[in-house]
């Protein structure tokens, strides 16, 4: 009794009389850090907990639910409840919950741990992480692996590794991943020993001042990585769009590729020596992409290495230095389309966590064929990245607007995606159910919404039109 009664005395002087001394501005971050010591001890079982009493009951009616898909001709259904339990078990086996947010870069330094995870799990979380995110780079993927694996068996050695292609393939994203595979903690595609520098920031595009310019810059690009060589000696520093930094400014590059031991100055005046070799360097860049839909891997491995050589001439140490180029090829017409179904259906789960959805795509040939030929038209230099921009014009947005209007009391969203025959029969009718050569494929899409009350209750019905000629 007397230690709890001292206990509390102690507290009491803490909250009622110490605490109110401080200034607002202290305060205000004193509470910043306990906030943020209390997410990152407690929302792991916290996520745990919701998960299971949120998700456990409705679960529970999925086999009543499934009498829905008796109305479908053909076509693929997903059922959200189970694909997020299904990713929900994933991450946690893999040890993936963070209590940081999308951006790593928003978390305090001192909450960061830079710290790898045990080679046993790092296999498991590659292919856990790089089948979610990334597709159709199979030969680039698997080189990543082994490049990720060198990384662990010989961690104080550097890795320089070049991803070369088009926009929208996956080269930052894969680069991203890289890092959350790599450490133990971090955000949803980012480990927290990630450091994303731009290319576009080391531009000089005035031609006044050209040589004081690119000593800053090259200041400022040495002192950015060297800042967080000393807070991470293992980072991940992935220089995006490589292709647009100065060729002058590059070179600063060099000690850092071949890990060498680098002296920082500090704004307090003070030198720090910093391991450099320690870290993974990760360049992605735009050569050689006209020229990829035609050529093997090999054969544009070797085109972009000649490029980057003539290009950065005079940084002809650099060029060597590096240790892996690894394509990203564009995709074929087939895996676009296939990508968009395989999108609506898992994706769009990820986008609703909280709602009870069924997700059903019927006739999803015709429906992916309509989404590539938007996809196409709008977007035919975007690659991968065209498929969610049409995702979110075409379907998430109004998916969304239907959502956030729903009234508390819908027990449970049912989505069912058709082709439409005339582009004005998404209100008659209750299902596509024609004849296939009646479709006319550029007409556009229906988009159908069961929403029920609760089990016993009536249904709210509601049909959208997604059409491709309402959207251009």
């Amino acid at each position: 009794m007397k230690l709890s009664f001292l206990t509390y005395l102690l507290l009491s002087i803490i909250v009622f009389v110490l605490l109110p001394i401080k200034s607002v501005e202290s305060s205000s971050k004193w509470f910043d850090v306990l906030d943020s010591i209390k997410r990152l001890n407690i929302i792991k079982d916290e996520k745990i907990n919701q998960f299971n009493n949120q998700h456990q009951e409705r679960i529970k009616e999925i086999p009543r639910l499934l009498k829905y898909n008796d109305t479908l001709s053909s076509g693929q259904y997903v059922n959200c409840e189970i694909e997020i339990k299904n990713q929900f078990n994933q991450e946690k086996s893999l040890s993936t919950f963070s209590a940081f947010g999308k951006n790593i870069n928003l978390v305090p330094s001192f909450m960061k741990t830079c710290t790898f995870r045990n080679i046993d799990t790092v296999i498991e979380s590659f292919d856990y992480y790089f089948s979610k995110y990334i597709f159709f780079q199979n030969e680039s993927v698997k080189e990543m692996k082994s490049l990720l694996l060198r990384k662990l068996l010989h961690p104080d050695e550097p890795i320089v590794i070049h991803l070369a292609g088009d926009h929208g393939l996956g080269k930052t994203l894969s680069s991203k991943l890289f890092s959350r595979v790599l450490f133990k903690s971090g955000s949803e595609v980012e480990g927290d020993g990630l450091f994303l520098i731009s290319g576009e920031d080391y531009k000089i595009v005035s031609d006044v001042d050209v040589k004081k310019k690119i000593e800053l810059q090259r200041e400022k690009l040495f002192n950015a990585i060297a800042a967080q060589l000393s807070q991470c000696s293992y980072s991940v520093i992935v220089i995006d769009e490589i292709q647009k930094v100065h060729k002058d400014i590059l070179s600063v590059l060099e000690p850092f590729f071949d890990g060498q031991p680098i002296f920082y100055h500090k704004t307090t005046g003070a030198t720090h020596k910093i391991e450099s070799s320690k870290a993974t360097y990760i360049m992605t860049s735009d050569f050689e992409k006209q020229g990829m839909a035609s050529k093997s891997a090999s054969e544009i491995k070797e085109l972009v290495s000649l490029f980057f050589k003539s290009f950065y001439s005079k940084q002809e140490k650099l060029t060597k230095l590096v240790t892996s180029i690894i394509p990203f090829l564009p995709p074929k017409e087939t895996d676009m389309k296939s990508l968009f179904i395989d999108k609506i259906l898992y994706s769009s789960c990820r986008h609703y966590p909280t709602k009870s959805i069924d997700i059903f795509v019927d006739h999803p040939e015709k429906i992916a064929s309509i989404l590539y030929a938007r996809a196409d038209l709008l977007y035919s230099k975007e690659n991968f990245r065209a498929i969610e921009k049409v995702l979110y014009s075409l379907v998430y947005d109004r998916i969304d607007s239907h959502i956030l209007q729903l009234d508390q009391s819908i027990h449970h969203v049912q989505l069912y995606l058709y082709p439409s025959i005339s582009g004005n029969d998404c209100n008659g009718g209750k299902y596509y159910d024609g004849d296939d050569s009646n479709v006319i494929l550029d007409q556009g899409v229906c988009l159908y919404f069961n929403n029920n009350l609760s089990p016993k209750q009536t249904q709210q019905q509601l049909q959208l039109p997604l059409s491709q000629r309402d959207e251009l």
